[in-house]
């Protein structure tokens, strides 16, 4: 068994659920922020739950990179909030990079 099968085997389906929804929210995000508009406050309520929940199942190697991404999103979500959005653009490109190094590190 390949590492990327043992590691989908050892992991809950919640947490592949949770993995597209929360995909799904980050979208929803950056297309308000494309638009230079504030995500409606249930988006932004739910990428923030969807970032809580799956701490739950982020794997020991890769928490602390997972949680500075959490932490990240956390940062474009208060910076559209003050409708800077250029520096919640520029937090949403790191946001892309920490995604970006952790899968090619981790997948």
């Amino acid at each position: 068994m390949s590492s990327k099968q043992q590691r989908d085997h050892n992991r809950p389906p919640e947490a592949k659920k949770l993995k597209k929804e929360l995909g799904r929210a980050w979208k929803a995000i950056l297309e308000a922020l494309e638009k230079g508009r504030r995500p409606p406050e249930e988006e932004a309520a739910k990428i923030t739950r969807f970032c809580t929940e799956y701490n739950l199942f982020a794997a020991r190697e890769w928490q602390d990179k997972w949680r500075a991404c959490a932490t990240q999103v956390a940062m474009v979500l208060s910076l559209m909030e003050k409708d800077d959005f250029p520096a919640a653009r520029a937090a949403a490109d790191q946001v892309y990079r920490l995604i970006k190094a952790c899968h090619n590190e981790y997948k």
